[in-house]
């Protein structure tokens, strides 16, 4: 029996004690009452080796609230009795006010552990604004294309092309995540491009190629970009 979704694992008893409200002009406190719902969680298995089992998670999230959030995820992966084999925390979700979003990720469990992997759940809670989030406000992703430019038996080339745009009032600098997903939006592999720094108004156009496991490669259908 495969990994599935458990409502009922899900900790949906939000902590967002003193979440702030992120804009780009000010910080401030929002209300202690949460206005985010857990809508789902999901998981699926897409890679496994004798050292470690890709786990690929789901997180969809709303907003019912005035203000925008800043949320913390902890993830945690579960035999069938709840116990917890592995977990993560994905830090620095921005919610919009009055918005559902889906976020997604991976973690590499111990191939030791991984086959008790049951169910997954979550709880999230009040994140901090950093000044990495600060930076990457008026940081934006478009033209974003990507095709298979090379394959083998061992790894796929897949090539990409995006441009990144300043679009604040003050020097931006950002992380580019480019994650290749499948046809449900869950991840298959990703890769990163650190440190994009540009001036206000001003634009780069990047390129590069992930080498991507032949086995599990042809789940890839697009990929998605977040500047962050």
């Amino acid at each position: 029996m495969g990994p599935r979704k458990v409502g009922s694992v899900v900790r949906s008893q939000i902590r967002v004690i003193g979440l702030l409200l992120l804009t780009p002009f000010c910080l401030a406190a929002a209300p202690h009452q949460s206005a985010v719902e857990i809508i789902s969680i999901e998981s699926r298995i897409i890679e496994r080796n004798e050292v470690w089992w890709r786990v690929s998670w789901k997180l969809t999230l709303k907003n019912g609230g005035a203000d925008h959030k800043v949320l913390d995820a902890d993830v945690s992966f579960q035999d069938s009795e709840g116990f917890i084999l592995d977990d993560m925390t994905e830090r620095g979700l921005v919610l919009p006010s009055g918005q559902e979003r889906t976020f997604n990720g991976y973690a590499l469990v111990n191939a030791d552990v991984a086959a008790s992997f049951r169910q997954i759940g979550v709880e999230v809670m009040e994140g901090r604004v950093t000044s990495e989030m600060i930076a990457a406000l008026g940081m934006r992703v478009s033209n974003i294309r990507f095709r298979t430019t090379e394959r083998n038996d061992v790894w796929w080339k897949m090539s990409w092309q995006l441009t990144v745009q300043n679009a604040g009032d003050d020097v931006g600098q950002a992380d580019v995540l480019i994650e290749f997903v499948d046809s449900e939006g869950f991840v298959v592999d990703d890769q990163t491009e650190h440190n994009v720094r540009l001036s206000p108004g001003q634009s780069r156009n990047l390129s590069g190629y992930a080498l991507i496991n032949a086995e599990v490669a042809g789940k890839v259908s697009a990929i998605q970009v977040e500047a962050k």
